[in-house]
C-alpha cells in the first residue's frame, strides 16, 4: 500500500501503549504514515493518520492545537503543514477519505507526483477545506442501512450477493487446459459481511489489503468495479498457497477495533510444471497483521488439488504480534447455523473436527457439494479488541459417497436375487396341461 512504511522508517512522537495508534481513529500510524499529521495540545504531542482526523480535532471539536506538521512524502520527515504543498485528488488511495491528500516540502516534487498520479496542487488551507467536505451531511435518495463499526467482515472468492448454484465446484483454482497465451491468471475477491442471515458487500473505505504469494512475497491487489460492486483481484501465476489479508481499524466510544479478514487459497492448475513439496506447506511469516490464525497442514496434504473433507481434523495456531495466543476464544460456524466454541491452549493451538452437516436423499447426493464454514478468532486487551475471520469449505468424505454406492450395489444385487427366486418359484408351480384318457 502506498501510504505504508516500515516501523523503523516511521517517526512516532506519542508515548505509551498507544504510540502507534492515531489519536482520533486508532488506526495504525506506520500503515498510513505518508498521510500522517501531528500537533501539540497543552504541550502534549498528538499524531493523526490523516488530515481528515486532524480536521475533526481542529474544526469539528475546536481544539486549540499548535505546531501543526505533516509528513513529506519524499523524505518521510515531518514538515510545517502551513508551508507544505498538498496534492489533492490523486489516483493514490486516500486515508479516511475517498479523496486523497499527500503533502510535499518541495513544490517541484508535488507537481511531479501530480503529473504521475493526477490531482491538484494546493496549500494547507485548501486541503483543509477539502477535508471538511467529508463532514458535510450527504444527500440520500433512498434509505440505506448503516453498518456498525464493530461489524466483522470476511473475504470470499464468490459474490456473496449472487444466487447460489447447485454445483459445488472445486476447492482449488484453475482447471481446464492451460492457455497458450502468456496471460497471468487472477482470482476474484469480494469483501463481505452477514447481517441477520443476509450476505452483502462490505464497504471498503479505509481497508488495507495485503497479498502473499506461494513464496510468501508480498504482492499488489488489483481494485476494480464490476456492475456497481467493488471487486478485488490477485495474480496466481503458479500453483501453491496464497494468503490475503484485509485490515480495518475503527474506534467507538474510546474503544479500538482491529478487524482482519484472512483467506488462504490453494491454487491448483492442471498442465503446470509445479511440484508439490514440503516447502509449499510452510507456515506464513508476516508482519502486516497483529493477529493471525495459521492452519497447520497435515501429512495427508500432498497435492495442489487436495481438499478438506467431512471428518477431517484441522489444526490451527493463533498468534498475536508473532507470539502464540493462549486462551483465545475461537468459534466455528457452519452454513446450516451450527456453532461450536473452542479455546486455544498454552501454545496457541486448537484442533477442530469437521462434522458431517450434509444429509440429502440418496437420489440428491452430490459428492462435489461444498460445505462452507467460518472461523472467528477474538482477542481483547484493555480498550482494544481484535477480531479475525477465516472462511473455508469442505466436501463429503470419500467414504460417504462410497457407502452410497455400496448401498445401491447391494440393493441392485438383492433385487436381482429376489427377482430370480420369484421367477423360479412361479415356474416350479406352473404345470403343463396333461391329456387324460379314460378306458372303457
Amino acid at each position: 500500500m502506498f501510504q505504508t512504511v516500515s516501523f523503523k522508517d516511521a517517526t512516532l512522537i506519542q508515548e505509551g501503549k498507544d504510540k502507534t495508534s492515531g489519536v482520533v481513529c486508532g488506526m495504525n500510524l506506520p500503515m498510513f504514515y505518508k498521510t500522517n499529521h501531528s500537533t501539540t495540545l497543552d504541550g502534549k504531542p498528538r499524531q493523526y493518520c490523516s488530515i481528515h482526523c486532524l480536521t475533526e480535532d481542529l474544526k469539528i471539536k475546536k481544539l486549540s492545537l499548535e505546531n501543526i506538521k505533516v509528513v513529506d512524502v519524499t523524505t518521510l520527515k515531518f514538515i510545517d503543514a502551513k508551508s507544505a504543498f498538498y496534492v489533492v485528488g490523486s489516483r493514490q488511495k486516500g486515508t479516511m477519505s475517498m479523496v486523497s491528500k499527500y503533502a510535499f516540502a518541495n513544490k517541484k516534487d508535488a507537481f511531479v507526483f501530480s503529473k504521475k498520479y493526477g490531482g491538484e496542487v494546493v496549500d494547507f488551507q485548501k486541503a483543509m477545506e477539502k477535508a471538511m467536505e467529508d463532514f458535510k451531511p450527504k444527500k440520500s435518495w433512498g434509505k440505506k442501512a448503516s453498518i456498525n463499526p464493530k461489524q466483522e467482515f470476511y473475504l470470499s472468492l464468490t459474490d456473496p450477493t449472487a444466487k447460489k448454484k447447485s454445483y459445488g465446484g472445486h476447492m482449488h483454482g484453475g482447471g481446464g487446459k492451460p492457455s497458450s497465451k502468456k496471460v497471468i491468471p487472477t482470482k476474484k475477491l469480494y469483501l463481505a459481511y452477514e447481517n441477520r442471515g443476509k450476505k452483502s458487500i462490505y464497504p471498503t473505505k479505509n481497508i488495507s489489503f495485503y497479498v502473499f504469494d506461494k513464496n510468501q512475497n508480498q504482492k499488489d491487489i488489483i481494485e476494480e468495479n464490476s456492475r456497481g460492486k467493488k471487486v478485488y483481484k490477485f495474480e496466481t501465476p503458479s500453483n501453491g498457497y496464497y494468503n490475503i489479508f484485509a485490515i480495518e481499524q475503527t474506534k467507538v466510544d474510546e474503544k479500538s477495533y482491529y478487524k482482519v479478514a484472512k483467506l488462504e487459497h490453494l491454487q491448483g492448475k492442471h498442465g503446470s510444471d509445479d511440484i508439490y513439496t514440503k516447502d509449499i506447506k510452510k507456515e506464513l511469516n508476516q508482519n502486516v497483521s497483529k493477529i493471525d490464525l495459521i492452519r497447520i497442514k497435515s501429512e495427508d496434504e500432498d497435492s495442489f488439488f487436495y481438499r478438506l473433507s467431512m471428518g477431517d481434523t484441522l489444526s490451527f495456531k493463533a498468534l498475536f504480534n508473532g507470539k502464540p495466543l493462549k486462551d483465545a476464544p475461537l468459534k466455528i460456524k457452519l452454513q446450516s447455523g451450527w456453532v461450536k466454541r473452542f479455546k486455544t491452549d498454552d501454545n496457541g493451538l486448537v484442533n477442530i473436527t469437521l462434522i458431517r452437516d450434509y444429509f440429502p436423499n440418496w437420489e440428491d447426493f452430490d459428492k462435489r457439494y461444498k460445505q462452507e464454514l467460518m472461523l472467528t478468532l477474538e482477542y481483547e486487551v484493555e480498550n482494544e479488541k481484535y477480531i479475525l475471520t477465516y472462511p473455508a469449505f469442505y466436501y463429503p468424505n470419500k467414504s460417504d459417497y462410497e457407502s452410497y454406492s455400496y448401498g445401491l450395489i447391494i440393493l441392485l444385487i438383492t433385487s436381482l436375487i429376489g427377482g430370480f427366486i420369484v421367477y423360479r418359484f412361479r415356474k416350479n408351480r406352473t404345470k403343463a396341461f396333461a391329456e387324460t384318457r379314460y378306458v372303457k
